[in-house]
């Protein structure tokens, strides 16, 4: 499940990259820095980032998930901060939906 997880999710940073001009999510992989030090987007980037992934889980997994919730926010390590973070953050979810 991981691996379509992540094809979504770097899917979706194509996506979001090409429509919004933001360098470096043209190719992501699990080390792509999306957030904090050293991170392509900004916080207004990163919630409509997350706002576009909760649409596209919804269209293929057919579930309705919050990613940015208290769980999310309470970590010692953002699940934001690297796409495979975001990906590992997202799979966690949809086992925890199920």
């Amino acid at each position: 499940m991981l691996e379509q997880v992540e094809e979504l999710v770097f899917e979706t940073l194509r996506e979001f990259g090409a429509n919004e001009n933001i360098t470096g999510l043209d190719n992501p992989t699990v080390e792509t820095f999306l957030y904090g030090d050293g991170g392509v987007l900004d916080s207004l980037a990163l919630v409509s980032l997350i706002s576009d992934l909760e649409m596209k889980l919804e269209e293929r997994f057919g579930v309705q998930l919050t990613l940015a919730d208290e769980r999310a926010m309470s970590r010692k390590q953002s699940p934001f901060r690297t796409a495979g973070a975001l990906a590992e953050f997202v799979r966690e979810a949809l086992v925890s939906y199920s």
